[in-house]
């Protein structure tokens, strides 16, 4: 045990490794060794993302591709909406986790069915132009927050703005002290 103030660490005999706040570092190579274990174990193959149950926004090219897990009424989500819309040359898939409200579910259907989902998202999230109400015809558009909810609950994606890369690597998109979200692509 190391003590540092009121700050605890806890090291082997030759503090080779570290353990501080939960997370065991290698004091070597200054790795984190309990995040890189949390990257492997929350990776998802982007061949297993429901893209059918996405919002696709192809800009330029499409080339890379990016899966964000998004919700209507998250702030970070909105501000990282502004940053995604300026990217150039990949496709986005949008994800809608309705969890922050109740009335998260009720505005992710109306998005969904929508007549152009992916436009009525970025005007709700852009521009604050809510979507009309959803009719009772378009049950199987309806359906996709609540498999996105589902899969979100078995993989879980706890929060909003969670983002997947290609190589199945998740991150959570970090606010900054501007309102922004820090993004780098």
């Amino acid at each position: 045990e190391v003590r540092i103030g009121i700050k605890f660490f806890y090291t082997d005999t030759h503090a080779n490794f570290v353990i501080d706040g939960g997370d065991m570092g290698d004091s070597r190579t200054r790795k984190n060794l309990t995040q890189e274990r949390t990257d492997a174990v929350t990776a998802i193959k982007f061949s297993d993302l429901p893209l059918a149950d996405a919002l696709v926004f192809k800009q330029g090219k499409g080339t890379r591709k990016l899966a964000v897990v998004s919700g209507p009424f998250c702030g970070y989500c909105r501000n990282l909406e502004r940053d995604l819309a300026a990217l150039k040359d990949v496709t986005i898939y949008t994800f809608l986790l309705p969890t922050i409200s109740q009335a998260s579910m009720p505005k992710s259907k109306d998005v969904m069915c929508a007549k152009e989902p992916a436009v009525a998202w970025r005007a709700l999230m852009i521009d604050g132009i809510q979507p009309d109400e959803a009719s009772a015809e378009c049950s199987a558009k309806q359906k996709a927050p609540e498999r996105v909810l589902g899969f979100g609950g078995k993989h879980h994606i706890q929060s909003t703005p969670t983002m997947f890369f290609e190589d199945g690597a998740r991150v959570r998109a970090i606010a900054t002290a501007g309102g922004s979200s820090e993004l780098m692509l």
